[in-house]
């Protein structure tokens, strides 16, 4: 299994934040944006949206193939952490697939 396999469910992702508050953004936004990802999930669209100095926020919103949402605050959690919460929404949407007889295209 790949180790990218946690984003296969992905189609929409938006991060928004100051690029001068450390966050974990721009290091998400480097992992979504790999050449890898991108061959694994063409149908993957990924949007940043710059804050101006002085916003202490960063987060990310994020759409799977199911048309379901999550919202991440990015100064709070680590990478390692989102990813785990997506993969854990990745197998609810696995059994939905799996109830529904097709997969998300």
């Amino acid at each position: 299994m790949s180790a990218l396999h946690w984003a296969r469910y992905l189609r929409k992702v938006q991060l928004t934040f100051n690029p001068f508050v450390k966050s974990s953004a721009v290091p998400m936004l480097g992992i979504l944006n790999t050449k890898k990802i991108k061959e694994m999930i063409p149908q993957l669209v990924v949007a940043k949206k710059l804050l101006p100095r002085g916003e202490e926020t960063a987060s990310m919103s994020v759409s799977f193939a199911d048309n379901s949402q999550m919202e991440f605050d990015l100064v709070r959690l680590q990478n390692a952490m989102i990813i785990e919460k997506i993969e854990m929404e990745n197998v609810r949407i696995a059994v939905v697939e799996v109830e529904r007889g097709k997969p998300f295209s």
